[in-house]
C-alpha cells in the first residue's frame, strides 16, 4: 500500500477524474495509494457512508476516466454489529477501517459488504 493519502489529496485526485464531490459527500478521511484501504467517517449517515466508500473503489481503477456504478450484487449490513467496529479518529470524528478486495470485487467497512 505504500503512502498513505490525506483527504485533500483523495478529493484532488477524485476531481481530476470527473467527480466533484461536496463537503457532505467527502468521507474518505485517509487511504492508501493503491485505493484497498483507507478509512471513512462514520456521522451515523448510512447514505453518505455507502456512497463514500465507493470512492475507494474508483481511487484503485487504473486510468482517470469518469466512472459510474451501473449495478450492484450485493449489500450486506449489520447495523448493531457495525456500531462495534467505530473508532476515534479526532476529538469529534470518528471513523471505520475499510478494505477493498479487487479479485472479489468486494469493499467492506465495519459490518457492511458491498
Amino acid at each position: 500500500s505504500g503512502i498513505t493519502l490525506s483527504k485533500g489529496d483523495i478529493y484532488k485526485e477524485l476531481r481530476l477524474r470527473g467527480y466533484d464531490y461536496g463537503p457532505t459527500f467527502q468521507g474518505v478521511m485517509e487511504s492508501s495509494s493503491n485505493g484497498n484501504s483507507g478509512k471513512i467517517l462514520w456521522n451515523g449517515n448510512w447514505v453518505t457512508f455507502l456512497d463514500t466508500m465507493l470512492h475507494l473503489m474508483i481511487l484503485g481503477e487504473m486510468g482517470r476516466n469518469l466512472r459510474l456504478p451501473t449495478r450492484i450484487r450485493s449489500v450486506c449490513i449489520d447495523p448493531k454489529l457495525h456500531l462495534e467496529f467505530v473508532q476515534k479518529y479526532t476529538e469529534e470524528t470518528e471513523v471505520l477501517d475499510v478494505a477493498v478486495d479487487r479479485c472479489l470485487d468486494t469493499i467492506t467497512g465495519g459490518a457492511v459488504q458491498i
